[in-house]
C-alpha cells in the first residue's frame, strides 16, 4: 500500500515522491485552503482515478498520475509520535514511534563501490545533508554520495 509522502520507484528506476494517494485524509475534501496547487493533472479536478496516485518525479519535477501497480515503495517517513500498525494487520495492535534509526547506501565518488546500510550516525556531511550529498565514512575512510 502506498501513502502520501512515500518515496517510490517505477520499473525504470525513476525516483518520485507521492503527493496524493487514494488513502490520504484529504482525498475526500474538495479544496485544501493551506495548499495552492496551480498544476492540473489531465483535468481530473482533484480526484484520483481508482488504483492511482499523484507522483512528483525527481528527474523532471512533473506531477503525474500513475497506476499504483506500477510503483514500488522505496522509503516511508515516520516522525516521532506517529501512530503505526503492522502492514499485514492494519486494524490490529498499534504503537507509537518513540525512536528511529536511519541507514544510507553510500557510493564512493572515485571507484563506485557501494557501502550498504551504513548507519547515519557514522556519517558526517560535507555540506547540507540531502540525497546526493557528499559524506565521509570515518571507519572505512571513504568519501561518497549519500
Amino acid at each position: 500500500m502506498i501513502f502520501t509522502d512515500d518515496l517510490i520507484v517505477n520499473a525504470n528506476g525513476d525516483i518520485g515522491m507521492v503527493e496524493r494517494a487514494p488513502n490520504s485524509s484529504d482525498e475526500d475534501s474538495e479544496v485544501d485552503d493551506d495548499i495552492i496547487d496551480d498544476e492540473q493533472d489531465s483535468g481530473l479536478d482533484g480526484k484520483l482515478p481508482p488504483g492511482s496516485a499523484r507522483v512528483r518525479w525527481r528527474a523532471d519535477d512533473q506531477l503525474k498520475t500513475e497506476l499504483m501497480a506500477n510503483l514500488q515503495l522505496s522509503d516511508r517517513v515516520f516522525l516521532m509520535g506517529d501512530i503505526v500498525a503492522r502492514a499485514s494487520n492494519q486494524l490490529g495492535q498499534t504503537g507509537i514511534v518513540v525512536g528511529m534509526r536511519m541507514y544510507c547506501d553510500v557510493r564512493s565518488g572515485s571507484d563506485d563501490v557501494v557501502l550498504r546500510r551504513v548507519p547515519t550516525r557514522l556519517l558526517q556531511p560535507l555540506a547540507a545533508c540531502r540525497p546526493g550529498a557528499l559524506v565521509v565514512h570515518p571507519q572505512a575512510l571513504r568519501l561518497g554520495l549519500g
